[in-house]
């Protein structure tokens, strides 16, 4: 796949992103009919302008450099459209990107249609792009961003050692988070392992009227039954051998500020009824003492579990479930917050450079098409060890990194996760289980039409059939489209 340049490669920018999906969509060739557009309800969240830029667009998986949006652009596999993609998938004219405040688009009277925001565009229905709108045309993804001249972009302030992006669907995220902040209700945070969770945690903390006090976490897995009340709740001198000495439990160092309990549906079940007890009452009685003492503490928590699942199932307290989701948040995955990736990979390069003292480099157009189009199954966390691995790979009088050194650095974490002794086999399918499954059950929804299903998982077709491959799933029958 190419792209036309009309600006600079080195300037495409890593500004605050906002996710939007759109249907896979195919043109009958050689219709070039552009219908008059109408204003859509299409709501894009709003981002500071850089200092005198103009927003560009490049496709995310092909290698081509970004082009500005200063021009009616047509989007398409003809050679002669401004952007350029030579894919199947898409149309001769596939789209039209119009310039204004904000730049629109809207489809070419495709076969298939076209979607923004989640929501497919009616006929002659016209949409606003916004920096960091992430757009699917037939299996392709194509990105909206500032070109780099100077920016100012919309970001949570740094909370948890990043800057984290206000975009896509974090947006609503941090919406939630911002409005829960000042009310003490205890609020669970649920989602993948990596997503960001003690993120929110410290973000809900930091903008609560709490923010001067101690945020204290509990990692709830490494809680043994031994353990569980003196680390919690304290012990008096001679409460057991060993106790010299009295010692306040966490939730006495926690008062007046948050406990946030990380992964609490590790949490053994014998354990949980303590942890209810002091939940309702907040009142806690050190081992060894007989007087409780009463602690002003605001509870959080987070899981990768299903919890309610896991009630239902018997293997977690139900009480302590609905005691715990006052109030629940549910943090999407990274692969669906596509758009936020290279203002985040950007943040994480640039936390990475300072604590090594050395200058971040810049994230070249085509590297960020790589970041983008990688599945992130460990999410933020695994972002930010590819992040670091570029950093240290690259050559310090080396202004850039660009797409050889991103392939090296996602290479060497699919390596690390490899033990030595097993089979590459084994440990290629043990690792892509999850993979498999989202693969397969995509294409059971699509009836086997590999363009859909690569649409719905958010990857190129050519990206799906090499997983098909990699994975042992048999190729569907090619159908029309």
């Amino acid at each position: 796949m190419s792209s036309s340049l009309a600006s600079p490669a080195g300037n495409a920018d890593a500004a605050a992103m906002m996710a939007a999906a759109l249907d896979r969509a195919e043109m009958t060739a050689g219709n070039r009919r552009t219908p008059k557009a109408r204003e859509s309800s299409i709501e894009t969240a709003p981002l500071e302008a850089p200092v005198r830029a103009v927003l560009v667009v490049f496709v995310v998986d092909g290698a081509g450099p970004p082009v500005r949006i200063d021009r009616s652009l047509r989007v398409g596999r003809d050679s002669s459209c401004e952007v350029h993609v030579d894919d199947e998938s898409v149309s001769r004219v596939h789209a039209i990107i119009e310039p204004g405040d904000p730049p629109t688009i809207h489809d070419a009277a495709s076969r298939n249609g076209t979607s923004v925001g989640g929501r497919r565009l009616e006929e002659d229905e016209r949409a606003g792009l916004a920096a960091g709108t992430l757009v699917t045309i037939g299996a392709v993804r194509l990105l909206v961003d500032w070109e780099r001249v100077g920016r100012a972009t919309t970001q949570i302030p740094d909370v948890a050692g990043i800057d984290v992006p206000r975009s896509g669907p974090m947006v609503e995220v941090f919406s939630l988070a911002e409005r829960l902040a000042s009310d003490d209700i205890t609020v669970l945070l649920t989602g993948e392992t990596g997503v960001g969770k003690e993120v929110v945690a410290h973000y809900l903390h930091a903008r609560s009227p709490r923010s001067a006090g101690p945020f204290v976490p509990v990692h709830a897995a490494a809680l043994t039954a031994s353990l569980f009340e003196s680390e919690l709740f304290g012990y008096e001198r001679g409460a057991f051998t060993g106790a010299t000495g009295e010692r306040e439990g966490l939730f006495e160092a926690a008062d007046g500020g948050t406990l946030f309990f990380d992964e609490i549906g590790e949490l053994p079940l014998e354990m949980q009824p303590k942890l209810l007890r002091v939940l309702e009452d907040r009142r806690v009685t050190r081992v060894g003492g007989r007087s409780p003492r009463t602690v002003d503490v605001r509870i959080l928590a987070a899981t990768n579990r299903d919890l309610a699942g896991e009630s239902a199932r018997g293997r977690f307290r139900s009480d302590l479930y609905f005691r715990l989701s006052g109030f629940p948040i549910a943090i999407p995955p990274l692969r669906e917050r596509q758009g936020e990736i290279p203002s985040l990979a950007e943040a994480l390069l640039a936390s990475a450079a300072r604590e090594r003292g050395r200058p971040a480099p810049e994230i070249a157009p085509d590297a960020i098409a790589r970041l983008v189009s990688h599945d992130w199954p460990g999410n933020v966390r695994e972002l930010r060890s590819t992040m670091t691995r570029a950093l240290l790979f690259l050559d310090a009088k080396t202004p850039a990194i660009d797409r050889s050194v991103v392939e090296r650095a996602l290479g060497q974490g699919a390596a690390s996760r490899v033990h030595p002794s097993a089979p590459a086999e084994a440990a290629s399918a043990s690792d892509s289980d999850p993979e498999r499954r989202r693969i397969v059950e995509a294409l059971a929804r699509h009836a086997g039409n590999q363009a859909a299903a690569a649409a719905e998982l958010g990857i190129a077709r050519r990206t799906l059939l090499y997983k098909l491959d990699r994975l042992g799933i048999p190729r569907p029958r090619k159908g029309r489209g």
